[in-house]
């Protein structure tokens, strides 16, 4: 028909068009390529657990349009590696065939991604595929993890196929994290302590916990740090790290708390009494609705050395702070009545105190003239006694004068 047109320009302008149109099929029929995936990956979720959540044709409309962007990918890859068979040009045959393997990898990274992000990982259904009961807290940050992952094999792949070698991207991905990992020290391990936090669960917003000499309500669970609010209403900013490696102390977590109180009955006191007492605390216990019956404890202890030591234990059906101080309180209080009808007391504490006349002084008596120093010594001694009679003490006289003169 156009014998001025070479063969091979001729074969040329067909195959293009040819080309062409193949890529326009491929891409027309990404609708009914979408249909199918539909279908085909609802039946999947349907059968692994799906129908208990909801009807096929609620979860065909939920997986429909999550399938629009790979779908179109999947239509150009499949165009592009059609058009580029039939074209014969070696070098736009091979740019083709390598752009419809990247679209490829594109298509299956976003199917994977979001089949394990949206259904795996649904807080519905992760107990239903996987097993395990993955805390809502650690979704987004597990979810950010599987996007990351799946678009480094995306990348690698991409690479591979354009003959480039991805060890070095995986060298330097490597060194990258270690510089990272070395300058966020602190950081990475305020986050694995978040992630132990929200794992484990070893307390919740709103616990009263005491870790660390901090002593508080929880109020925040971030990602860095921990706010606890104190007694005194200070706000205490705690890293997570040392959250997780403190003892913690959650009062939240008890089922009851206990009771325990010691009396000191003076010596003296009637065993009977005592024992009257001890029978009827445990009978005033035993009547509290919160007080757990199994746990009561009234019995004397110990015989100490000034009194005797009598044990009052129970545990309190109560973790609420206010309210189990309330009920210790009512406890108390009425123990005390116990105690004043029975005729005991508390016993205080005591101290003797022992005095005893001092001792002369050491050393020899005063040499003297004989008679003359007897007598003296005797009117000194009469003096001494007079003085010791008259002013109430035993001093010597002339401390005794030196005293009324002061006076």
């Amino acid at each position: 028909m156009l014998p001025h047109i070479p063969p091979a320009v001729s074969e040329g302008v067909i195959r293009s068009v040819l080309a062409l149109v193949a890529f326009a099929t491929f891409w027309l029929l990404r609708v009914p390529i979408r249909w199918l995936l539909v279908r085909l990956l609802g039946w999947i979720v349907y059968q692994t657990g799906g129908k208990r959540r909801m009807r096929r044709a609620e979860l065909n409309a939920h997986i429909a349009p999550l399938l629009i962007v790979p779908t179109n990918y999947l239509a150009l890859a499949l165009g592009l590696d059609v058009a580029a068979q039939i074209l014969h040009f070696h070098v736009l045959a091979l740019l083709l065939t390598k752009l419809a393997y990247t679209l490829l990898g594109i298509t299956i990274a976003l199917l994977v991604g979001r089949y394990i992000t949206q259904f795996v990982l649904n807080r519905d259904r992760r107990i239903d595929l996987l097993g395990l009961a993955i805390e809502p807290a650690l979704l987004p940050f597990i979810r950010t993890f599987v996007w990351a992952l799946i678009f480094f094999f995306l990348l690698v792949n991409i690479l591979q196929s354009w003959n480039y070698d991805p060890a070095a991207l995986i060298a330097g991905t490597g060194l990258f994290g270690l510089a990272l990992s070395l300058a966020a020290k602190d950081t990475a391990d305020n986050l694995l302590g978040y992630f132990i936090i929200v794992a484990e669960r070893p307390f919740l917003v709103g616990d009263y916990i005491s870790a660390g000499g901090v002593a508080g309500v929880v109020e925040h669970v971030g990602w860095r740090s921990t706010k606890v609010r104190q007694m005194d209403q200070v706000l205490v900013i705690v890293p997570n790290k040392n959250l997780t490696s403190a003892n913690i102390s959650n009062s939240q977590r008890m089922a009851k708390q206990m009771l325990e109180t010691h009396l000191s009955i003076p010596y003296g006191s009637s065993p009977r009494a005592i024992q009257s007492f001890l029978e009827q605390v445990r009978a005033l216990l035993a009547a509290r609705p919160l007080v757990e019956p199994t746990s009561i404890v009234a019995l004397v202890m110990n015989l100490n050395k000034d009194s005797l030591d009598i044990l009052i234990r129970c545990n309190i059906l109560e973790t609420r702070w206010l309210l189990f101080r309330t009920e210790q309180e009512t406890i108390m209080l009425a123990i005390l009545g116990l105690m004043e009808d029975a005729g005991l007391e508390q016993a205080l504490p005591s101290q003797k105190v022992v005095v005893q006349p001092a001792a002369p002084p050491p050393g020899p008596l005063p040499i003297g003239d004989g008679e003359g120093e007897a007598s003296s010594s005797r009117r000194g001694s009469g003096s001494v006694h007079e003085s010791a009679i008259g002013g109430g003490a035993g001093e010597s006289a002339q401390g005794n004068g030196a005293h009324v003169g002061n006076q």
